[in-house]
């Protein structure tokens, strides 16, 4: 039983870290949109972030569209008790890391291993 509070309490503090994040980048982008519209630009854009890509993100920026949508996916994994672990060792990622970067999938080690493997990858197309 001990063990289930602990792992409801890391659960609610994950949730907590990806729910500020996301209003954070929320609130960018409807600022962005604001700027947008007083700028005379951007007709076709949204009120809500969520609207269709297409319309969004060219003018707002892609990587702010981006990290909405990786952290609504980890909300998604979230509830289906996939997050925080790391997707290939499968041990809990440190808080700290998640912290950092709340949309992290692997733990610090295993994404060092997987950079390294990238890295190799460039070099051996070159």
């Amino acid at each position: 039983m001990v063990v289930k509070k602990k792992e409801d309490t890391r659960k609610a503090e994950l949730k907590r870290i990806l729910l500020a994040h996301r209003s954070v980048a929320d609130g960018k982008m409807k600022d962005k949109i604001a700027e947008t519209r007083q700028a005379g630009k951007g007709e076709k854009i949204a009120d809500e972030w969520h609207g269709s890509a297409d319309d969004i993100s060219p003018q707002l920026g892609q990587a702010l569209y981006e990290e909405l949508l990786v952290i609504d996916a980890a909300l998604g994994r979230l509830e289906q008790d996939l997050y925080g672990r790391c997707s290939e060792c499968g041990q809990d990622i440190e808080m700290k890391r998640l912290n950092a970067l709340p949309f992290a999938i692997r733990c610090k080690m295993c994404e060092e291993d997987h950079e390294e493997a990238v890295k190799a990858l460039r070099r051996k197309r070159r």
